[in-house]
This record gives C-alpha cells, sequence and structure tokens, in this order.
C-alpha cells in the first residue's frame, strides 16, 4: 500500500539515505533503511516524537523486493514503493509557498480584507514520495528541492513583479509578505512570518472626458466625413499606457437619447496625462437618402476598461452637421446575353448592360446578382441566387455600363427547386437584379432594376448504354468459367464525382429474353472507371457460371445494374442482350454435371479457453455430392461469431484463412488442424467457432446451406499476473555466425494468481547499455507455462548470432512477447543486464590459406588492416572442391557486418562455387566479411579463404573473345592499374595495341581493340605502365569469327535463320550494327490512380562485337515521365530523351554482351481519364 501524506515530512537530520518499501499503519509512517535503523515519527499538530531503534543486519526481510518477498541482504531488488532521491527529506530543505498581499490596514495582515496578489512556490510539491520505482539501494542522480536550501541565521533573497488590480479604490496601501503561508515547512515554534512594506502606496484615479468635438457645417448624403475630438484627463489619476475604447454615435436630437445610433468603436493604448488633450477622429459616410441636422457624440472609455473618479461626464457635448440628400439615380438593367443552353455543373458567362435612366450621378459601390427559377415572374422567396458582381464606378445620366462574370449553378435543377423536374432538360429563367444591395441610391426607382431572360436548363447526366456482348463459348459447364465481352459507352455527359464516382456492372442469365430483377446475377464488378461524353469501356472477365439447371439461357451484361449512379436517369438502354451476327438472340447451353456438397465439421475443439491463449482445431470437410469437387483450390475459413450467423459487418472475428488444393472425389473427406490465438481484448462470454468451407464461394454445390460447422467456445476473462525475468545465464563470449550455446532465464510470477498458458520469450542484443528500439532481436521461446503464485520457471535456447560487430553487448530476455497474459505491470518483462557478453569474429590472416567448413547458415570473418596497408589493393578469395555444383557468395563490409542489402563488396561471379573480390585502396581498420551458400538444401562445404595484397596484376577478362569484324571492348580486372596504360593483345606472331585504355579505377580498365581482319586465335592480354612495369594474363582473349547472336542484320555472317541481308531491328532501315541492340519496354499492364509507376527500359547487345551508344525517345498518351521520382512533378514530360549506354561501361559503345537497364517514373492520374489505356512508344 502507497503512503499518501497530506504534507511533506519535516526532515530527519540524521538519515543520509532512505530508500525502500513504505507501508502504512493507522496515522504512523514506517521508513525502512539500509543499515537497518527504523525512524519512525507520530503526527501531533505541531510536534514530531522520533523513536529509534537499531535492527541487526541478518533482519533480511526489511529488504524489499518487487513481489514483496525476501530477498538476498545487500542484494539489488526492486523496491514496492518509490525509492526517494537527494531531495528535501533527507537534506534538509523543503517545499512552500510565499504569498505577497495588498491592504489599506497598516496594522497587520488580515488575510480576509487583504487582496492576494501572487504567490511564489519553492521546491517541487510531494518530492521523494511519488516517484518512479527505482532499484534499491536509490539513485541519487536526480536532486529535488536542495537549491532552496536555507542554512540557520541565513537569507534567502526573493523578487516579484505584480499589476495593481485596477478596481482599487483610491487610497493608501500597503505591500504584505507571508513566508511559508500554508505550513508546508515545519516550524517551531511556528509563529507566521508576515513582513509589511515600510512605504505606502498611493493609489488614484483618472477622470477622462471628452474635452472638444467638430464635424463639418454642412454635407451631401453620400460623402465620408471626420467627426475630429479630443480626450482630456481631468486627474488626479494618469493612465499609463492603457486600453481604451471610444464609440461614435448619429442622433436626429441635439439631445443625446435612447434613438441615437452606435456607428463606430475605435480602441487606443495610449498615455493620458492630467491636463493634456489627446486628438483623435472617426470618419462616417453619409448614407444617400439623408436629410436634415445630424448630430454626432463620442463616448470615450466607454465600458470603463480602466476605473475612473466618475464615468458619467465620458460622453461629449453634440457636433451638428446639415445634411442635404444626394440626387438619386434610376439603374435598369438594359440587356442580358447567355447562352441558349445553360448546363449546371459548368462554367457559363454571362454578358449585361446597366443603365442609368435618373438624374443622380451614382455613388459608393453596389452589387448586380444573378438568379435562376422555374417562375417566369421574379420574387426572391422562389428564385435561387446564382452569382453576383461588385460595382464602384461612376455612372451618369443616360450612361451605360456593360459587364461580363462567369457562374456555376453548382447543382442539379431538380435540387434547386422542386419546381424543376429531374429530367435533362428544363425550361429556366434567369434574372439579373442590379443594385441588389441597395448600394447605390436611387431613391424609389428600384421597381425596374430586374431583366429576365428564358433559357432552356441542362443537367450534365450519365446515360450508360451497353454497345455489345460477346462470350468465348456457346456452350459451357455449371461452376466453371466463362469468358464474357461487354462494351459500356456513356451517350450522355460526365457530371462531377459527386454525382458519378463508381457503379457495377453485372453479367446475367434468364430464361427469356426480357431482363427482370429476379434474373440470377452470375457475377458483379465495381467499376471507377468513369466515362466522358462518347467515351466507350471495354471489359472482359471470367465469370463463374452460376449453378442453373442444363438448359438454354439468355445472356445479359447490364451496366449499372444496382442504379447508384445518381446522375443517370434513363435507364431503359443499361441491359444488352448476347446476340449473333445477325443481330438475333443468342443462347448459352449450360450443363449442369454432378456437383460436390462441401461439408464442413468441427471434429475436435475446446470448450473454454482463455482470451489471450491458442486453441488447436480439428476440422474435416467432406464431399457428400455425387460429383467431384471444381475448382481444384477452395478456401476455409474459422471465424469466432457471437451467433449462429455470419453476417457482414457483424463483429465477427476471422482467426484463420486456408486455401485447401486438390479434388475431392465424392465421398472423400480431408482433415485440416489449425492452431489460432484468441485475440486478449475479447470480451468474457459464451461465443461460436464457426467453420466454413467454400467460404469464398467459387465452387457451385448441390446445397450451398451446409458449409457451416459450429462449436461453443467459453472465453474466460484471464487471470492478471505480474511476469518477471529475474536472471539470465549466458557464455560469456560467442562467435559471430554461431549459436549462443547456451541462453538460460528463471521466470517469476509475481503475482497471486496463476498463470497458465502459451508463452512466448523473446532475446536480444544490445550494443548502448539499454534495452531499446535498436536492440536486435535474436530468436523467440514459445512453450506453455503453468506457474503458480509467486513460483519460478526456466527457458533456455540457442540462438544463432548474426548482425552485429565485434564488440561488447547486453543480452536481454523479454517475456510475454505476443501479449499472451493480462499483467498488472508490462515495463518490467524485461530481464536487467546482469552481466556482458563479448562478441568475437574470426580473423582472416593476410597471406595464409584458412581452411574452414561452411554451414547451411553464413559464416563471418574479420580483415584487419595495418597502417602499412592502408590504400593497398586486397583480394580475398573463397575455393571449394563443390564449385560446379554450389552457388556461394562473399560480402565485404568496412567497419560493419554486410548484408546481401548492403556492402562495400560483393562477388563477381553468380551461380558459382569459387568466388574472389578485388577491394581497391582500403581505408577502413576492420573489414567484416560474409560468406553464405544459396544453394537449396547445401552440403557442409570444407573451403579455403585467403586474403592477399595484390601486386600490378591482371585478374581477369571480360569477355574473353571477340569478332573479327570491327572494334572489341574488353574488361580488364586487376590491381594497381594506372592512368596512361597501354593494352595489347599478343601471341607469338601478333601484337594488337589497344586504339583506347579507359580508365575505371585502380582494379578496372577498359581497352579496345580494332580486331577487323586480325588473324584468328589465342592472345595473351598484357598491360604496360610505359617502360617499368608488365603485367600479362596468358592464354585470355580469343579472336574468333562474328557472331550476330541471331539476329537477321547485314553486318558480318548470320548466326540465325532468316536473310543476313535484310533490315533489323527498323523495318526499312539500312541494316548495319545500329540494328543489332536488342531492346525491351517492360510496362506495368495495370496500375493504381495516384500511385507510381516505373517503366523498364532493357537493352543488350547480343553479339561478340562493339554496339556505338545509342538514343531512344519515349513518347507517353498523356502521362509525364521523368528519370527520378521527383523529377515527375517537376521536369516530367510526354517525350522523354534517353541514351542508351552500358551502365559502369566505356563511353560511346555497348561492348559485345554488354546490357543495360533505363527505369522511367511516372505517376498515375489521380482521376480516372476518359482513356483508361495509355500508350508508350519507343522511337
Amino acid at each position: 500500500m502507497r503512503c499518501r501524506y497530506s504534507r511533506p515530512l519535516p526532515a530527519p537530520r540524521n538519515l543520509s539515505a532512505l530508500t525502500g518499501m513504505c507501508t502504512t499503519m493507522a496515522s504512523e509512517i514506517i521508513l525502512k533503511r539500509h543499515e537497518g535503523i527504523i525512524l519512525r515519527w507520530e503526527f501531533a499538530r505541531y510536534l514530531a516524537v522520533l523513536l529509534v531503534r537499531t535492527i541487526p543486519p541478518v533482519f533480511a526481510q526489511h529488504q524489499a523486493s518487487k513481489n514483496g518477498a525476501p530477498c538476498p541482504y545487500n542484494s539489488s531488488c526492486i523496491c514496492t514503493a518509490p525509492s526517494i532521491k537527494k531531495d528535501s527529506v533527507v537534506f534538509g530543505s523543503s517545499y512552500w509557498v510565499d504569498r505577497v498581499y495588498i491592504s489599506t490596514d497598516s496594522m497587520g495582515l488580515n488575510t480576509a480584507t487583504a487582496r492576494l496578489l501572487n504567490e511564489t512556490k519553492h521546491g517541487t510539491q510531494y518530492s521523494g514520495i511519488y516517484l518512479p520505482v527505482e532499484t534499491c539501494p536509490a539513485n541519487y542522480s536526480n536532486k529535488l528541492d536542495v537549491d532552496n536550501v536555507i542554512s540557520p541565521n541565513a537569507d534567502f533573497p526573493k523578487s516579484l513583479n505584480v499589476n495593481l488590480p485596477s478596481d482599487l479604490e483610491p487610497g493608501n496601501y500597503f505591500i504584505y509578505v507571508q513566508t511559508n503561508a500554508a505550513k508546508d515547512v515545519f516550524e517551531y515554534p511556528g509563529t507566521p512570518q508576515i513582513k509589511r512594506s515600510a512605504i505606502a502606496i498611493t493609489v488614484s484615479r483618472p477622470d477622462v472626458v471628452v474635452s472638444s468635438i467638430a464635424s463639418p457645417t454642412s454635407s451631401t448624403g453620400g460623402k465620408t466625413i471626420s467627426i475630429d475630438y479630443a480626450v482630456t484627463n481631468n486627474g488626479p489619476g494618469t493612465v499609463f499606457s492603457h486600453l481604451r475604447k471610444d464609440q461614435l454615435y448619429i442622433s436626429n436630437f441635439s439631445a443625446f437619447d435612447a434613438s441615437a445610433m452606435l456607428l463606430s468603436t475605435q480602441s487606443f493604448t495610449e498615455s493620458l496625462p492630467v491636463g493634456s488633450a489627446v486628438p483623435h477622429s472617426f470618419t462616417y459616410k453619409l448614407p444617400a437618402a439623408a436629410t436634415g441636422a445630424k448630430y454626432f457624440y463620442v463616448v470615450a472609455n466607454f465600458d470603463s476598461t480602466f476605473r475612473e473618479t466618475s464615468s458619467a461626464n465620458n460622453r461629449s457635448t453634440a457636433a451638428v452637421t446639415l445634411v442635404s440628400a444626394a440626387v438619386p439615380s434610376d439603374l435598369m438593367v438594359s440587356a442580358i446575353q447567355l447562352p441558349d443552353t445553360i448546363f449546371t455543373n459548368n462554367n457559363t458567362a454571362i454578358s449585361y448592360t446597366v443603365t442609368n435612366s435618373g438624374t443622380g450621378t451614382t455613388v459608393g459601390t453596389w452589387t448586380d446578382s444573378l438568379f435562376v427559377s422555374c417562375n417566369a415572374v421574379f420574387s426572391p422567396s422562389t428564385a435561387y441566387f446564382v452569382a453576383r458582381k461588385s460595382q464602384t464606378k461612376s455612372v451618369g445620366t443616360n450612361n451605360s455600363y456593360t459587364d461580363t462574370f462567369s457562374f456555376v449553378i453548382p447543382k442539379m435543377s431538380w435540387e434547386l427547386s422542386d419546381c424543376f423536374p429531374k429530367t435533362a432538360t428544363a425550361t429556366a429563367h434567369f434574372f439579373l437584379k442590379t443594385n441588389a444591395d441597395s448600394g447605390a441610391y436611387e431613391a424609389f426607382n428600384t421597381a425596374n432594376n430586374v431583366m429576365a431572360a428564358t433559357k432552356i436548363i441542362a443537367n450534365p447526366l450519365v446515360d450508360h448504354t451497353i454497345t455489345a456482348v460477346s462470350t468465348s463459348a456457346d456452350t459451357v459447364l455449371v461452376g466453371r468459367p466463362l469468358g464474357v465481352q461487354w462494351t459500356v459507352k456513356n451517350i450522355g455527359y460526365r457530371p462531377p464525382s459527386l454525382y458519378y464516382h463508381w457503379y457495377y456492372d453485372g453479367v446475367f442469365f434468364s430464361v427469356d429474353s426480357v431482363w427482370n430483377p429476379s434474373d440470377p446475377v452470375a457475377a458483379s464488378y465495381l467499376k471507377y472507371t468513369l466515362l466522358n461524353r462518347n467515351d466507350s469501356l471495354n471489359e472482359a472477365k471470367q465469370i463463374t457460371t452460376p449453378n442453373l439447371p442444363t438448359g438454354d439461357y439468355y445472356l445479359f451484361a447490364k451496366t449499372n445494374y444496382t442504379n447508384i449512379i445518381d446522375a443517370e436517369t434513363v435507364l431503359g438502354n443499361n441491359t444488352a442482350l448476347l446476340r449473333n451476327s445477325n443481330g438475333a438472340a443468342k443462347k448459352i447451353h449450360i450443363i449442369q454435371p454432378l456437383l460436390p456438397d462441401l461439408v464442413d465439421s468441427i471434429l475436435s475443439a475446446p470448450s473454454t479457453v482463455v482470451a489471450g491463449q491458442p486453441i488447436t482445431v480439428v476440422r474435416r470437410t467432406i464431399n457428400k455430392g455425387v460429383g467431384v469437387t471444381y475448382p481444384l483450390a477452395w478456401q476455409n475459413n474459422l471465424l469466432l461469431s457471437a451467433n449462429f450467423a455470419l453476417e457482414n459487418n457483424s463483429g465477427d472475428r476471422l482467426l484463420s484463412q486456408k486455401t485447401k488444393n486438390g479434388a475431392l472425389q465424392p465421398g472423400e473427406f480431408r482433415d485440416d488442424t489449425v492452431t489460432v490465438t484468441i485475440p486478449i481484448q475479447t470480451v468474457p462470454g459464451s461465443y461460436v467457432l464457426v467453420s466454413e468451407a467454400d467460404a469464398n464461394s467459387k465452387m457451385a454445390e448441390t446445397n450451398e446451406l451446409n458449409n457451416l460447422a459450429f462449436h461453443l467456445l467459453t472465453v474466460f476473462e484471464p487471470p492478471v499476473v505480474d511476469l518477471l525475468v529475474e536472471t539470465v545465464n549466458h557464455p560469456d563470449t560467442v562467435y559471430l555466425g554461431d549459436a549462443i550455446n547456451t541462453v538460460k532465464w528463471w521466470l517469476r510470477n509475481a503475482s497471486p494468481n496463476e498463470a497458465k498458458g502459451w508463452l512466448t520469450d523473446g532475446i536480444y542484443l544490445s550494443a548502448n547499455g539499454r534495452f531499446d528500439s535498436t536492440a536486435i532481436l535474436l530468436g523467440v521461446d514459445r512453450r506453455i507455462i503453468d506457474l503458480a503464485p509467486l513460483k519460478t520457471d526456466s527457458g533456455r535456447m540457442t540462438p544463432l548470432l548474426t548482425g552485429v560487430t565485434e564488440g561488447v553487448y547486453n543480452l536481454y530476455v523479454k517475456t510475454d512477447l505476443l501479449n499472451n497474459f493480462v499483467e498488472t505491470d508490462k515495463e518490467n518483462n524485461s530481464s536487467l543486464p546482469l552481466k556482458q557478453l563479448f562478441v568475437k569474429v574470426r580473423e582472416l590472416p593476410f597471406n595464409q590459406s584458412l581452411a574452414a567448413t561452411l554451414p547451411q547458415t553464413s559464416a563471418y570473418y574479420k580483415l584487419q588492416i595495418p597502417d602499412s596497408l592502408a590504400g593497398s589493393t586486397i583480394m580475398v578469395t573463397l575455393k571449394t572442391p563443390d564449385s560446379l555444383t554450389v552457388r556461394n557468395e562473399i560480402y565485404i563490409g568496412g567497419g560493419y557486418v554486410p548484408t546481401p542489402a548492403k556492402y562495400d563488396y560483393k562477388y563477381e561471379i553468380p551461380n558459382y562455387g569459387n568466388q574472389q573480390i578485388v577491394m581497391t585502396t582500403v581505408t577502413q581498420q576492420t573489414y567484416y566479411i560474409q560468406v553464405r551458400s544459396v544453394s537449396p538444401n547445401p552440403p557442409l562445404q570444407a573451403i579455403m579463404l585467403q586474403a592477399v595484397k595484390l601486386p600490378f596484376a591482371v585478374l581477369n577478362v571480360l569477355s574473353p573473345s571477340g569478332g573479327n569484324t570491327g572494334n572489341v571492348t574488353v574488361k580488364i580486372r586487376g590491381s594497381l592499374f594506372t592512368e596512361g596504360m597501354t593494352a595489347v593483345l599478343q601471341n607469338a606472331g601478333n601484337a594488337i595495341i589497344a586504339s583506347q585504355v579507359y580508365f575505371t579505377n585502380s582494379t578496372q580498365v577498359f581497352a579496345t581493340f580494332n580486331l577487323k581482319g586480325k588473324p584468328l586465335g589465342l592472345y595473351d592480354v598484357v598491360l604496360k605502365k610505359g617502360d617499368t612495369a608488365n603485367a600479362v594474363l596468358a592464354s585470355s582473349f580469343s579472336i574468333v569469327p562474328t557472331n550476330n547472336g541471331g539476329l537477321i542484320t547485314g553486318s558480318g555472317p548470320n548466326t540465325g535463320s532468316g536473310n543476313g541481308s535484310e533490315p533489323g531491328c527498323d523495318p526499312g532501315a539500312a541494316s548495319g550494327l545500329n540494328s543489332q541492340l536488342v531492346v525491351e519496354l517492360v510496362v506495368p499492364p495495370i496500375v493504381l490512380l495516384k500511385r507510381p509507376i516505373e517503366i523498364f527500359l532493357n537493352y543488350h547487345n547480343p553479339t561478340n562485337v562493339d554496339i556505338p551508344a545509342q538514343t531512344r525517345t519515349l513518347y507517353s498518351d498523356g502521362l509525364k515521365m521523368a528519370l527520378s521520382k521527383a523529377g515527375v512533378a517537376t521536369t516530367g514530360t510526354t517525350s522523354l530523351y534517353l541514351e542508351l549506354t552500358e551502365l559502369d561501361g566505356p563511353p560511346g559503345v555497348i561492348r559485345a554482351g554488354g546490357s543495360g537497364t533505363i527505369i522511367i517514373h511516372s505517376v498515375a492520374p489521380h482521376n480516372m481519364p476518359a482513356d483508361p489505356v495509355v500508350l508508350f512508344k519507343l522511337k
């Protein structure tokens, strides 16, 4: 039971470290100390009695543990109650409150009459009582209430800024400060500590008046005038930068009364010195029809934002202006121009002319408004407002203005008013009203402000029709696929998505040639493709023939068959009948074969389960029909339901979904065992396990109503437990790639309830000394436990250690990974790092062959680079006696453990056992090596690893041969290459010097040789560094006859079928080298709206001679393309220029056997285009 205090305890002076378990007994508090001293003090009103007695150290039960049970003396146990940190309870300071008052009483503080201005809190309230759980002994790293310690006879100066309340009455006031006002700190004898200011504060108020006001002597209606006034403070108090609000009124009377009308309010933040007048002004536009004397009044500080000695004198005297009425204008609409047909939900322009037939010129701003109605007579109550245009201009007598604006009627016409019919078109009356808001002064000349135009209002209705229907066969078996093709055309319009967003197309069979809603639906398809006017959509689907008796049936395709399109009112043409080439109705002959009948049953399942725990269900599906099952695969589901009915959106929980494969003959059955977990959040109660055969309804059966099997299941609420990992044992050292042999841990149930059921524990490795998201999961252990209260159980694993570098780690075990148990505390499920684990990596020495075995898993090594070899070229080789039958890979990472997804160097030859890696200019001190076999079920291999520093050498040549009709560029791999080298092919009688040598890096160059007419045969490849050094790879290149790679071209002998003199890739163009590049454009056949698109352009040179690098242009029908995802939005284009070169190859050519891939990025449109098919052309 946690202790709760009404106020902090006085600090004991002789106690330096308090921690442990806190319990309450009546009104006393017991704190346990590690040294065995128990301090007890009982609350009196102002007196604390301290009792001290000594407890022998062997009294171990005073040590606290997490569950309240004894633990070894001086061990690190988890405290039940919070540990006390370094704070006031231990070190002598405390929390208290100082309060600042203002009062007119000079004789002393009376809090009943004084005003509290503010208070200051020192320290942290309730510190040392409700703190997070910590290990014993307490952690003193955190400090609370230490900085406000007041030593005996010491001062503790503080200051505070306060604002005096604005509602203080004038007079003299004193400031009082009361410290420890709430008696949070125990004092003796406890006399209140209060101090009063020596000097009184005199409070006085201002008196604001409007000392002057002036307005023009005369004016005309419609003009803007200025009302000037001055505010004076008659004292005695000064206003210092305070908010003030002034108001302006107008009246027809010289004496202010309730008829005065408020015109405006102004706000100021300013100072008002005593006796000084501060000027201000209001502006006001006189109404055009105003006449006679108008009286203006200003009220200063009208809402008493600051208190005054009197507010009765804040209103000014009257300033009078004699106003004469403006000359009225007379606006009338003299012309309207609108289209004959106006579509709703579309942009339309209107042009109109307004004439002033009055005697006065227009003044001010007015509004011209457009309305639509089904009535020929304008009435504001029946007309629908469409749009408005604001006008600010001077229009003289008999003058006019012409204006235009665009508008959209945002609804279908029948939504504007019930008087419009729900049809495609209707007669509508459009009314333009000038000066609709009476902004221009017309006096009584407003009867002629409206002009009407009668037009046709049209609604952009959808009108789907099916123009063609066909099938892939005339005869079909029940339950078998039938290809159906149909074309949907929209002969109407495409309205906004509010009215046209999706719809269903359906395929039906009928015994007669007239469709009716009772005809069985063979297939239904939800469509999001929206069609523009006169656009068509071709559909081709494989439907499953419904279970109908053998016979001839009419087939219908029907679009929008659920009538979900709000904007489609004509539905009579939505259905089309399958017809033959002559237009006559065509029937489909359906044969009902012998049908299966799947019956599901639950053979075994528990009747009770605790939420969060797994159950095993054995079920049987038997074919009780007379036919074999079809199709060969169907789906079985297992659900948890509250009743015996499976309904959509009823809350039934899917526990398992499995696909069953293979045919069931009549009478055959198939048993299936599934283990599922009942979710821990399942509400306790009675449920039904439902097993459903053919859950996806793919099979035609004689009886579809017996596919369900039921089993009653009672779900109990799990007992609340508390699982802790107390101790973990593991080796001190483990090699990377090996199993940790063995990790063993002890699990305690620190609760009064039994913990019984399946449990999953996980083993993690952390490098930062904390168990957080960076910890690496090494393995999981799933087992059944049966733990009585306060009992322990053990687990063990030998997890494989991968993915970490050499170093010291902490190993953690976390219990209940899958939340199979309800616990009081999930935060204590992880173990404490009691000892560390050192991960070692086997070292690969330099210039020595290391014999090792390669298991089915990966093997790891480290290569230490001494300072003397920094910048060198290192070759790592792997050799195996099974090089032709196994597939091995090597990855190297500098300073990190590599993976196939992340590495600095990787193997060179795919699908081969022996591998090598050449590391150029090594810079890291440590390189990690991963060796793995990717062969299926690889054998245990005896391998040889070696790392050597390479001299100037040629290691391999790719490609090792070339045709003798032109240039051939080869890739030469080796070490210590430099720029300016010479490459030579030579044998006993010939030396062919490379025309170009392209330096890539210190391990790779490209050399181009002109082999036209050169002798066939075997050659050495020689690299020369001037006259200083040569590197030779003997018999590494062959000159052979040219091979066109099977292409029909006019260059060189043809090795494929056809005529080698005919053009190749570009019909009609001259054949030659450019036609020998094989190009493939890979475009996804279907994409989703708004999703990114990737298009792959693959190309390769199948010949054994160089091909010049080429260019292509990729065109698309509307979609923008770029070479990066980000570029689609910024630089995207519908015609993308591409350069086809070999990746990481030499410039200007694609080598013999060379290839490349260009990835083109695009994005699908946000809305479905009229034509959903996008064509890409490569030219």
